[in-house]
């Protein structure tokens, strides 16, 4: 059975960065052994950021906010469900993701 690697991202009104964010994690490969989970709170996005997610990146699992979380209470929403099934986390704000750096 593969480790499984949670990747932690939050958003508000992000779309094109985390349209790049995502495309950039999902054109990397995780180290052998590994797989990924990436979890995704749109805290009340109102540019089709969720949309975008959904239709271009199907295995983002993504938790909504109302606007009211911010980053801070975002990341620590997507901590709690990712440790769930998760052995190890990553948490990325950046714009370009690659595994091995």
């Amino acid at each position: 059975m593969k480790s499984k690697i949670a990747i932690l991202m939050t958003c508000f009104n992000r779309k094109g960065k985390t349209f790049s964010c995502l495309t950039s994690l999902f054109e990397n490969r995780p180290p052998s052994g590994y797989k990924i989970d990436v979890y995704l709170v749109d805290d009340g996005s109102s540019d089709g950021t969720t949309e975008m997610v959904k239709e271009n990146f199907p295995t983002v699992k993504i938790i909504q906010g109302d606007g009211s979380l911010f980053w801070n209470r975002g990341m620590k929403l997507t901590w709690s469900m990712a440790m769930l099934g998760s052995k190890i986390s990553i948490i990325s704000h950046q714009p370009l993701f690659l595994f091995g750096l």
